[in-house]
């Protein structure tokens, strides 16, 4: 009965070290290099710096349902990369 304890203790916190890892997601724009991508940064920061209220509004798919209402200055920012040209994509999750 011990060793199956184990195993199942063993095999329940696999499973939850394995949940905690998310994928992780990078601003990517094609011929661009990390200078551009530091600028694009630091521009929609700014931008973005006076937005900081939540709004539960702007809950526009199941997914973002699940991670809780999107924030404006979020918003904002990323609305500011995409005009820039950017885009989110998924890279190797974050451990």
């Amino acid at each position: 009965m011990t060793k199956s304890l184990s195993l199942l203790c063993c095999t329940t916190a696999l499973l939850a070290l394995t949940a905690c890892i998310e994928p992780r997601t990078e601003w990517v724009k094609q011929g661009s290099d990390a200078e551009e991508l530091r600028h694009a940064r630091q521009t929609c920061e700014r931008e973005s710096s006076g937005y900081s209220f939540v709004d539960d509004s702007r809950m526009e798919s199941s997914s973002s349902r699940d991670r809780g209402p999107a924030s404006a200055r979020s918003d904002i920012y990323r609305r500011c990369m995409e005009a820039q040209g950017w885009r989110r994509q998924r890279g190797e999750p974050t451990k």
